[in-house]
């Protein structure tokens, strides 16, 4: 490959020769392209929902962990987490340019770490029962996944507006992403699900050692259950490696440059966040990204419990979760072909509307399986709403903040970085607070649970999301860009 004058913003770095020539900044963005910029997103979607679906689960009925516990983890944890977005998002934006850019160092560098430590999130140290020590162990591993996993994330998203100049094609990359990442997210539960061992055979091996009062000793369906996870986490772990290599190998990001920007500095910093803190359709769109995944998250963090001790179907679980994220995958291209017709935002309001009487209808009609899996199917549709638009309208407010202020380098790590700050710090402070609720009403693995657990639970899963999903499409109403 010929090499030109180095620009004076690229990084005098030595690369492998095998990096690919830069894509004109004109050309359209190939399928090719789509594909494999859409397979970065899979590790961070995947590793989120199988941590959010399985997590709480397996520090209950594995750990042994009490459920204030598990709450303590998980607030600590998402705070930590939402803390290093910012962090990572102003580093990323003061990185130099090399000649893979700015964003793709970033991603290959975090890849390793974050398998490790990956991993060690679902390994079973032996500390007996020392409670503290487990607890420290999760929170220190799940703090470091978090944060090696932001630097990741945060950079891929950004990524999103050096793909093209086009909005239609940062749509179609954007579509292309969120239906590969839903693939992925259904993939990781597949995985959890082939080698997670059943309900019943834990809470009888659990009932079988407390009754003979044999509390120290480890049955063999125990040790079956932890290298089930075990050989779960590497498998996923896997998985983050290639789609990693497959977006390196595939993706390169467009060199930006307009008469309009400006040299970053450090005084510009502060007055670019005051913008960017007064930009009403960026704080508007942001209100309906934290209160419409608060509500999502919410149904998610609280399924499993719910399945298990309101509706007794701790069996049918996995194959309702697959259910949710198959009709999600499925929603997808509908969503995309209807944008052409209806706007963003009445598409985001109609998916968080869709799925209120179907919720209704689980936390009220009793244990009747065809309706919990018409209910989950239902709910496919508000998942793929929300996993596409709030992501696919996040470029075009930037865009709008570009034409009124101006464009500083690496100011787009700064947007995506806060967008995830603030839901991921609303989030885990909800998801805490349900945890601290479960346990307050006596919550406890493999036992017959009192009616208020079951009350608490419906309340969680119905009125609790249908409230704070009505909440984020009301900051809708008015926005504009």
């Amino acid at each position: 490959m010929a090499h030109g004058a180095r620009t004076p913003d690229e990084n005098p770095l030595t690369l492998p020769s095998f990096v690919p020539p830069r894509r004109p900044s004109n050309q359209k963005l190939s399928t090719y392209s789509k594909v494999c910029f859409a397979l970065g997103g899979v590790p961070y979607q995947m590793t989120e929902n199988v941590i959010g679906f399985y997590l709480p689960i397996f520090l209950l009925d594995i750990v042994q962990l009490q459920a204030w516990e598990v709450s303590l983890v998980q607030f600590v944890g998402r705070a930590w987490d939402a803390i290093t977005d910012p962090t990572v998002g102003f580093l990323v934006s003061r990185s130099p340019r090399t000649r893979l850019g700015r964003f793709m160092p970033w991603i290959v560098f975090s890849t390793p770490f974050a398998v490790v430590f990956y991993f060690l999130l679902w390994f079973t140290p032996p500390f007996g029962s020392c409670g503290s020590c487990k607890v420290g162990w999760y929170l220190t591993f799940y703090c470091l996944f978090k944060m090696v996993l932001n630097v990741l994330h945060v950079p891929y998203a950004s990524l999103t507006m050096f793909l093209s100049h086009k909005t239609e094609e940062r749509d179609s990359a954007t579509a292309y992403r969120m239906g590969v990442e839903l693939f992925g997210i259904l993939l990781g539960a597949l995985v959890m699900s082939a080698f997670k061992v059943s309900d019943s055979k834990k809470c009888s091996m659990f009932n079988e050692s407390n009754s003979s009062h044999q509390n120290n000793s480890i049955s063999e369906s125990s040790i079956q259950e932890k290298e089930a996870y075990k050989m779960a986490a590497i498998v996923v772990a896997v998985i983050y490696l290639v789609c990693i290599l497959l977006l390196f190998v595939g993706v390169r990001e467009l060199k930006v440059s307009s008469p309009m920007t400006r040299r970053p500095s450090r005084q510009a910093l502060p007055s670019q966040l005051h913008l960017m803190f007064t930009h009403q359709p960026y704080l508007k769109l942001t209100a309906c990204y934290v209160f419409t995944s608060i509500a999502q998250q919410l149904l998610q963090g609280n399924m499993g419990i719910f399945f298990k001790h309101a509706l007794h179907m701790a069996n049918l679980f996995q194959y309702l979760v697959i259910t949710v994220l198959v009709s999600a995958v499925i929603c997808l291209p509908v969503c995309q072909w209807l944008l052409k017709v209806v706007s963003k935002t009445r598409m985001i309001m109609f998916g968080m509307l869709w799925w209120i009487p179907f919720l209704i209808a689980l936390v009220t009609v009793p244990r009747n399986v065809p309706i919990a899996f018409i209910a989950c199917a239902a709910c496919g549709l508000t998942v793929a709403t929300t996993s596409l638009i709030p992501w696919s309208m996040l470029p075009d407010t930037i865009m709008d903040f570009k034409r009124k202020y101006g464009d500083y380098p690496g100011q787009e790590a700064l947007f995506y970085s806060f967008y995830v700050f603030f839901n991921k710090f609303a989030v885990g402070i909800c998801l805490a607070i349900s945890m601290l609720i479960l346990d307050s009403v006596g919550y406890e693995t493999c036992k017959d649970n009192t009616r208020s657990l079951e009350l608490t639970l419906r309340l969680l899963m119905a009125p609790a999301p249908i409230i704070f999903g009505l909440i984020g499409i009301s900051a809708l109403i008015c926005y504009k860009v």
